[in-house]
């Protein structure tokens, strides 16, 4: 499995539906899988450096870090290939495996082709971001010949499916979705006390309605929608939200923490690990995805396995899963459904069963569920057995 995004001690919530592939796939006895992590060059000492450089959260037996040379926006897409290309090299010439499994069509998908050549069966995966911030840029030339030589690319979503397949005709037959999985056990259903405890934790009134989002702070999360949501609720003062998320040095970013600090029913909170983003979910009464644009939506899922009731726009995997027994799915992406929506949510949360949302989450997205799947995907590509 080759994957640059994979938890580490300084970015726990790195890529961990990645983590939680690889781990579930390491308890598999008839599968021997290790862990490449591409990782560019940086300037010593900074952030990123100090990222590129930190422990894994596993033994690191199985998990090699290879580096390579990559550019700011992805300008020089072609060094950044050849050099990731030539740092698996390195790599695998005295390695033999069955099959090499991408995360990502970027970077991670540039050395596919390198791959291929040197006789690799190979799998990319696609979470959504990777397909749709590319797709228009200069270097997607790139990835496009990866796509059309791979033996299977993976989506995580259906609608994300849907539109690689329209882009790629020709390879409808080698488009296929996996979703991403969630943990059970790490995702529980909190018993009354353990809701009280998780409120205490986040000093959030129990009195309160206490509405969560984890996303970051994107234009495509639409944190923007979900703001003017909650002004709107500023009226109603029970009514509290609560994003957890990450900040990037954009803009919108910026105008958007600027406004979040503004609204006083609007608390953030910067990303943590899956153990302890288990807090919020539990302190929480009901989920919000506000997103423009999702591949898949795992958050979402997380927060329906702890038994919350979920509203959404309709992206990535909620178009599926959401029902009445689940949420509200909105019908459109805008604040004004997000509001009306929600507010129907608001007054009837409590009639949902916890137990049944959770029931479903685990049911097509259960990490043994995913497992299964991927596996057959797996035995398909590596005996050529897939049509």
């Amino acid at each position: 499995m080759i994957s640059h995004l994979f938890p580490n001690e300084e970015e726990p919530y790195l890529g961990k539906y990645v983590f939680d592939q690889f781990t579930t796939l390491s308890d598999e006895k008839e599968i021997e899988i290790d862990l490449v992590v591409p990782t560019p060059f940086s300037i010593p000492f900074t952030k990123r450096w100090k990222r590129n450089h930190s422990l894994f959260p596993l033994s690191s037996k199985n998990i090699t870090r290879v580096y390579y040379l990559s550019f700011p926006k992805k300008k020089l897409a072609f060094i950044a290939q050849r050099w990731l290309s030539f740092s698996l090299f390195i790599f695998f010439r005295k390695r033999k495996y069955d099959l090499a499994h991408m995360q990502f069509l970027y970077p991670d998908g540039l050395a596919l082709p390198f791959l291929k050549k040197k006789g690799f069966k190979c799998i990319v995966s696609t979470h959504g971001s990777d397909w749709y911030k590319n797709q228009t840029k200069a270097h997607f030339s790139f990835l496009e010949k990866s796509i059309n030589k791979t033996d299977l690319l993976l989506c995580s979503g259906p609608i994300l499916c849907d539109d690689i397949r329209n882009k790629f005709q020709n390879l409808k037959h080698k488009i296929q979705p996996i979703y991403n999985a969630v943990d059970p056990d790490v995702y529980t259903l909190p018993a009354p006390e353990k809701k009280l405890e998780a409120n205490k934790r986040l000093s959030s009134s129990t009195e309160n309605i206490n509405i969560l989002t984890v996303a970051n702070v994107r234009l495509e999360k639409g944190i923007d929608l979900l703001l003017t949501t909650a002004e709107q609720f500023l009226k109603k003062p029970n009514i509290q939200f609560h994003i957890v998320g990450a900040l990037d040095d954009t803009e919108y970013s910026r105008s958007m923490f600027s406004k979040i600090k503004s609204l006083e029913n609007v608390h953030y909170y910067e990303p943590v690990s899956p153990e302890r983003l288990v807090d919020f979910y539990h302190a929480a009464d009901l989920y919000v995805a506000p997103s423009r644009n999702e591949g898949f939506g795992l958050a979402l899922v997380e927060a329906a396995t702890t038994g919350l009731p979920v509203l959404s726009t309709p992206v990535g995997i909620a178009t599926t899963f959401i029902d009445d027994n689940v949420g509200i799915l909105c019908t459109e992406i805008t604040s004004d459904s997000i509001y009306r929506n929600l507010d129907l949510l608001i007054n009837n949360y409590k009639n949902y069963s916890p137990e049944k949302i959770r029931d479903k989450a685990i049911t097509h997205y259960g990490k043994d569920t995913i497992s299964d799947k991927l596996i057959s995907y797996y035995r398909m590509v590596v005996h050529q057995s897939f049509e």
